[in-house]
């Protein structure tokens, strides 16, 4: 499985339920008719991190395993599977720490909000929309209420930035009575290393970021204002789907 394909998985899991078996349209109509008036942006913990093995590399050693010993062996083959996993993740986050700290001079959680700010308006959404975590939801409608989550992740061999924002958004039925009917969708951006997209080997793509650490930064902000503008898009498109 390709990193784009992991980390799209590994985001989406989270938000969408295994028992769905159609895709829920945004109903713009009512958007666009009631505006959106506050926007919840979840925080990211770290400008930038490395992306994680998972259960990619170690649960095909304790696959191995079990179907050579049985229910012993795969227990065994399981708990040899994530020891591996989390050396790969050790290692991975302690080389790429070199990298991470030269993005400790920009606050990307700001970077966002900004690039929101600066999208946010259109048929969608209100003159003076909120964007924060800590407002008052008592007093707003939830299906006026976007719940966003970004993430900004290097790929194992530093070849580019993926960065993904999700967002969740209950609507209300047909007759008006609100229920837990969820619009999903996930917007990303692929930040390539180099200005020409080229790339190389992992250890020259590491040195890259490490010899160029304003191009990395401008990377995330490219990326963050690129799925901010995805997102307005999505909301302020014409017609219901």
């Amino acid at each position: 499985m390709n990193t784009k394909l992991k980390l799209f998985f590994i985001l989406t899991l989270s938000i969408i339920s295994s028992a769905c078996t159609t895709t829920v349209s945004l109903n713009r109509d009512v958007v666009h008719q009631e505006k959106i008036q506050a926007v919840n942006l979840n925080k990211l913990n770290e400008n930038v991190s490395i992306e994680l093995s998972g259960s990619t590399n170690g649960n095909s050693i304790g696959t191995a395993a079990g179907s050579v010993g049985g229910a012993a062996g795969g227990f065994l083959g399981s708990l040899l599977g994530s020891a591996i996993d989390a050396g790969i993740d050790s290692s991975r986050k302690k080389a790429f720490n070199s990298i991470k700290e030269s993005t400790h001079v920009m606050s990307a959680n700001m970077v966002l909000q900004n690039a929101l700010a600066h999208n946010l308006e259109g048929n969608a959404f209100s003159d003076d929309v909120v964007i924060n975590s800590e407002f008052d939801t008592s007093i707003k409608k939830p299906y006026l209420i976007p719940v966003l989550t970004p993430s900004v992740v290097m790929a194992p061999n530093y070849s580019q930035i993926n960065i993904f924002l999700s967002t969740s958004i209950t609507q209300k039925s047909i007759k008006n009575i609100e229920k837990q009917n969820q619009y999903q969708r996930v917007y990303t951006s692929e930040q390539v290393l180099g200005s020409d997209g080229s790339t190389g080997s992992k250890q020259s793509n590491k040195q890259y970021w490490i010899d160029n650490p304003v191009v990395l930064r401008e990377k995330i902000v490219d990326g963050l204002y690129d799925v901010s503008k995805q997102f307005s898009d999505d909301f302020n498109a014409a017609f219901s789907e």
